[in-house]
């Protein structure tokens, strides 16, 4: 084998560049970002913590982590990386991480004051971090430290000798000292930063306009490098500040804090990190409450950092609204709240709001937006943190700074909640505080999170969990202790949200589903008022709309709301539900109808604001029913503005008559828990007293440490215990290892799973379509009306791309495996895996301008 690469002078960079960028310059500037990244990015709770794990003052913290940054394309002086060859796939290859790994515990044996590098030393878990900075921990099987020096495919003795120089330069100019241990959880963490330091350094128009003409001399370079990545990292957003501003219940504008906000204001009082459930009934201010108790937490721990963690994406985009109003107004050092699901930047107002920001569209690359300050996120993105998968010691790394907020968190089937444990297990032994509200968690959901976080401390005997109450709080912290309200606030809190409501339970025969609705929605006509029509699935939906549409209601605003309408028509309709039945509208001010019913899935039963003066809904587990309950006279309005008949706040409750439950809700829910409520609602009144009825019911359906309510009901409560104990299985194998049984930072990352890829909810296997229509002389099109073209080449223009996400479908991903993915297959991660749906009339799939995506193979028959 004959390289042609000579040791002289290797490069790191050229692509994009006027010239090969040299590599010991490459690796100053990394070096230098995350110097500048610990004084200005990384809190003051976060360096503290960071030292303490490895045993050095914080200075010296900051010259190790320093010096980590600097080493991580060491590997790139080797033959492979230099003369790009021989091909990645071939078994001569060795990839630039993988030489770092290989070669760093030989070059940093006496810095760990070992001998054997095979040992588990500071030496290797170095090493480790180093082979991870593209997003993968290297496999155990690589671990040939002893042939680095002479393996050929390294580049022999003289480019071992030449990394070694870089090695020593790097030593020279920072200083480092060895810490005094380096465990793997702290070794995730300080992997997650090398990689933000590497990004940070490694754009190239960054190195054109910076560091092209930069002084040679190392000192002279290493001080105007400090200067160049400071002005950067101030360009991206990444300054935090050392204090949260002080955040009270005047948060509630306009709004008088109640018993539950009062008692978090009065009480809390925690003094380091630990875990705060809030449970009370819906629309009793949690959010708020949480806002206020964060504030404390990040002035206790030093990390004042925000991520709220909601479980869809019409309630994130809504609570993202709501949160910009809780942190900074925009500056040019701080202040910015990103927006993260599969369709933020395609939400109107987030891509305005992020239009003239450079920070912002850094941040909402891959991978990036929970580095932000504060994070208003859809739950999956942190659970991502929880799996095996790439980058996920950066997402775990973004935590680090932050309180992490889950609102809804009862919200989750048994494979979410067991990922989620995972992360809370991360986030107890990373010292990040965790705030979790609901108003229908289960005993052991709330139980079982708690001490997820508190295992995951390291201690050898965690302490018991405390019950919240209802309504109420309790405080975990991580030395043993816990908070909750006093008496008299526990006596006040127990009218929070007082009042009694109806959930009328109504059976019909099978068949007459419709016509009983419209009995309803006639009364709406007659009396007005504001109607939720809540359906199980989406072609129940579309089937209702269609039935009101078509009816004698035509004085009556209806509308639809599903996941299956058009990315822009559904945003569009979220917006205006939001105008006609959101807090602030009222007849007074003209948003709020005199008559409208809204026609919907599940979509509005969670962290929606939207009031109704009748929610009427297909049989869901109680807690789903009470939640949208809390749909149902949510604000305060004059008696004259609610229709007569409901004057008391009333769901309705449909469900078809005989045993049995339709085939299509138990895909959705447990057999056990609909068949449990059924059973709860035919036996017991129909007034529900609020708050004292609310978390007997949700216990009695939803706790799997009791039994079940009748002998009847025993099998599929046994059922309902397998099904739970196979999905957290697919968890457990899904998951990274918990931080206290962690052996081998090579689990922390699967190579052959993509993020792309992560389940973070189980069923839900679906897919995007595109539809082209196509017009009399052959062209292409993206609408029926044959204005917007249908983009035919690879590379899109953002126009193009704006155009495409705005008709695109998510439907299951069955209903399109007959049709062609983008051909040619578009290079834009959210449209790559794009399904063309050709129209009208070739597919039982069809877009309904009023409806949505149709399957004409698929009717609900209730």
């Amino acid at each position: 084998m004959v390289f042609t690469r000579r040791v002289s002078k290797p490069w790191a960079k050229r692509d994009g560049l006027p010239g090969d960028y040299y590599l010991p310059f490459h690796l100053m500037d990394a070096a230098a970002a995350a110097y500048m990244l610990w004084d200005n990015y990384l809190p003051l709770g976060v360096r503290r913590w960071l030292g303490q794990e490895l045993g050095l003052t914080e200075p010296r913290t900051r010259d190790f982590l320093a010096f980590l940054a600097g080493l991580h394309d060491v590997g790139k002086a080797c033959p492979c990386f230099q003369d790009q060859w021989p091909p990645r796939n071939s078994a001569d290859y060795r990839s630039h991480e993988q030489v770092g790994y290989l070669s760093l515990p030989t070059l940093l044996s006496d810095f760990a004051g070992l001998t054997d590098p095979l040992v588990d030393s500071i030496a290797h878990r170095i090493a480790e971090v180093v082979g991870s900075h593209h997003g993968e921990f290297q496999p155990t099987q690589r671990r040939h430290v002893r042939r680095a020096e002479g393996d050929v495919l390294l580049g022999g003795p003289a480019w071992h000798a030449y990394r070694r120089g870089i090695v020593d330069t790097l030593r020279q100019l920072i200083g480092p000292v060895p810490p005094a241990r380096l465990n793997r959880p702290t070794a995730v963490v300080l992997s997650g930063i090398v990689v933000l330091a590497d990004w940070i350094v490694s754009d190239t128009k960054w190195i054109t306009n910076s560091q092209w003409k930069a002084p040679d001399a190392l000192q002279e370079r290493w001080d105007h490098t400090l200067r160049a990545v400071r002005k950067r990292l101030m360009g991206l957003g990444f300054v935090t500040s050392s204090s949260t501003a002080r955040i009270t219940t005047l948060v509630l504008v306009g709004d008088r804090p109640n018993a539950l906000q009062r008692s978090i204001e009065d009480t809390f009082r925690p003094t380091g990190c630990g875990i705060l459930l809030i449970s009370a009934p819906t629309a009793a201010g949690k959010t708020a409450a949480a806002m206020v108790a964060a504030d404390r937490i990040g002035h206790a721990t030093g990390r004042p950092g925000l991520l709220m963690c909601l479980p869809t994406q019409v309630t994130t985009n809504a609570m993202w609204e709501r949160a910009r109003g809780f942190g900074y107004p925009p500056s040019p050092g701080r202040g910015r709240v990103t927006l993260s699901h599969a369709l933020a930047t395609a939400y109107p107002p987030y891509r305005h709001y992020c239009a003239d920001d450079e920070a912002l569209r850094w941040l909402n690359g891959p991978h990036r937006p929970l580095l932000a300050e504060s994070s208003v996120v859809t739950i999956d993105q942190l659970l991502l943190a929880g799996l095996a998968i790439r980058f996920n010691m950066l997402r775990l790394f973004a935590l680090t700074g932050k309180t992490l907020v889950i609102d809804e968190v009862h919200a989750h089937q048994p494979y979410m909640l067991a990922v989620l444990g995972r992360v809370l297990s991360w986030c107890g032994r990373l010292g990040v505080s965790v705030v979790l509200l609901s108003a229908t968690v289960p005993a052991h959901v709330a139980g079982e999170l708690t001490a997820a976080y508190l295992a995951g401390t390291g201690s050898a005997h965690p302490p018991p969990v405390e019950a919240a109450g209802y309504p109420g709080w309790v405080w975990h912290a991580v030395d043993g202790s816990f908070q909750k309200p006093t008496t008299a606030e526990r006596t006040a809190m127990s009218t929070l949200g007082a009042r009694t409501a109806r959930i009328k339970h109504v059976r019909y025969p099978m068949g007459t589903r419709t016509s009983t609705i419209l009995r309803y929605a006639r009364r709406v006509r007659e009396e007005g008022g504001c109607v939720a029509i809540i359906c199980g699935t989406v072609p129940t939906a579309q089937k209702t709309f269609r039935a009101l549409k078509g009816s004698d209601l035509d004085d009556t605003r209806i509308l639809l709301l599903h996941a299956r309408l058009p990315h822009r028509q559904r945003a569009l309709t979220e917006a205006q539900v939001e105008r006609m039945f959101g807090k602030h509208a009222s007849r007074d001010n003209g948003r709020r109808p005199k008559r409208a019913i809204l026609v919907c899935t599940p979509l509005i039963e969670q962290s929606l604001d939207l009031d109704f003066d009748l929610v009427v809904t297909d049989l869901a587990p109680i807690a789903l029913l009470i939640q949208r309950l809390g749909r149902c006279h949510r604000h305060l309005r004059p008696e004259e503005d609610r229709p007569k008949s409901a004057r008391v706040p009333t769901v309705v409750v449909l469900d078809p008559e005989g045993d049995r439950v339709p085939a299509q809700w138990l895909k959705l829910h447990s057999g056990y828990e609909l068949r449990a409520t059924r059973g709860l609602l035919m036996t017991r009144p129909a007034d529900v007293v609020i708050p004292d009825d609310v978390d007997q019911l949700v216990q009695a359906v939803h706790d799997l440490g009791l039994s079940p309510f009748d002998e009847a009901a025993a099998a599929e409560w046994r059922g309902r215990h397998a099904t739970t104990t196979f999905e957290r299985g697919l968890a457990r194998l899904s998951a990274v290892p918990a931080p206290q049984l962690i052996d081998d930072l090579a689990g922390m990352t699967h190579r052959e799973v993509r993020d792309t890829d992560a389940t973070t909810r189980l069923g839900i296997d679906d897919a995007l379509v595109v539809p082209r229509w196509t017009d009399s002389a052959g062209l292409s099109w993206l609408d029926s009306a044959h204005t917007v073209r249908f983009p035919e080449g690879e590379v899109l223009t953002g126009r193009q791309i704006s155009s495409l996400i705005d008709v695109s479908i998510r439907c299951p991903a069955t209903w399109v495996q007959s049709l062609d993915t983008a051909v040619p297959r578009w290079k834009h991660a959210f449209l790559c895996d794009a399904r063309v749906l050709p129209l009208p009339g070739r597919h039982p799939l069809v877009v309904d301008s009023d409806l949505g995506l149709v399957n004409g193979l698929k009717d609900d028959n209730l």
